[in-house]
């Protein structure tokens, strides 16, 4: 069986539970034969998909749905069947319908849903616009313990079931389809994407490099949306942002600011304080 986990990660926790299910996966296969891919969606062409049997995809969640770029790529993805589908999410609060709408989405394109998962993890954007260095709750992320995260090892353990299934029967037919509730989300998402909206919108306008800024490149060679671009010796920015602070909480020099909410604060550098987006590191595919 081939199974690709797809994610996208703006500051390194989605990136990091990707890796963690790799793992678990890993040393969880009875088969030895299960060839698993870990890739990232920026870039990545969704025609490629159906080279797989099986899909996990995850996402942040940004305003109680997946980040746009994610809405985006889920209606580029070709149909298929017999295919399976796992979705996960990293969240600072509520999810709101995000695992709803992706598996909805991925079963109108044919793929089998068979499980979901959400995952708490500290919000990059509540931090490195609303937290400093020195505060007690940034203190006790930085010291939080990530080695072992029983929901996401329960995640994984379905998606391993699944590949036995598959191994054995070459099907996923005889597996029940599993997708969350969209009722009580759905005004959640409602109301966060209304307010994301207004204040997102406008807090995006306010993106600015400052005098620190010594032209290294990173943000523009690391922002998702090639949002980015050096105009002379100025850093500028389109008008394609969603919202990620990647180039907030990359840039070596802190130059990158978002108005004045983020001069100070903390930046977000993933679980483990060494978030690079997995494209710039070597390629994490093991056979």
């Amino acid at each position: 069986m081939k199974l690709l986990i797809l994610f996208f990660s703006g500051t390194g926790n989605t990136q990091f539970i990707a890796e963690y299910i790799q793992a678990h996966l890993l040393s969880k296969d009875p088969t030895t034969k299960t060839e698993i891919t870990l890739a990232t969606l920026e870039g990545f062409d969704p025609q490629r998909i159906l080279e797989y049997d099986g899909l996990v995809l995850g996402y942040p969640i940004f305003a109680g749905l997946p980040p746009v770029n994610v809405r985006k790529f889920l209606k580029l993805i070709p149909h298929t069947t017999d295919k399976c589908a796992f979705v996960f999410n990293t969240k600072g609060m509520a999810e709101g319908i995000a695992n709803w709408y992706a598996l909805n989405r991925l079963g109108k394109k044919g793929y089998r849903p068979l499980g979901f998962c959400s995952v708490i993890m500290p919000a990059s954007d509540g931090i490195s616009m609303m937290l400093t260095e020195e505060s007690k709750t940034f203190q006790k992320y930085l010291t939080r313990n990530y080695d072992t995260i029983p929901r996401v090892d329960k995640f994984a353990q379905r998606i391993t079931d699944a590949v036995v299934t598959f191994t054995e029967t070459g099907s996923f037919a005889t597996l029940s389809p599993r997708k969350p509730v969209k009722f009580l989300g759905f005004f959640t998402s409602a109301f966060l994407y209304l307010l994301y909206g207004l204040i997102g919108n406008s807090m995006t306008k306010k993106l600015h490099a400052t005098a620190e800024c010594n032209l290294c490149m990173r943000c523009v060679k690391e922002c998702p949306q090639t949002n980015i671009f050096r105009e002379g010796d100025d850093i500028k920015f389109h008008d394609q942002c969603i919202f990620c602070l990647r180039c907030v909480n990359i840039c070596p020099q802190r130059a990158i600011q978002m108005g004045k909410l983020t001069v100070g604060k903390a930046r977000w550098h993933g679980p483990k304080g060494d978030f690079r987006p997995l494209q710039y590191r070597l390629p994490q595919k093991t056979p």
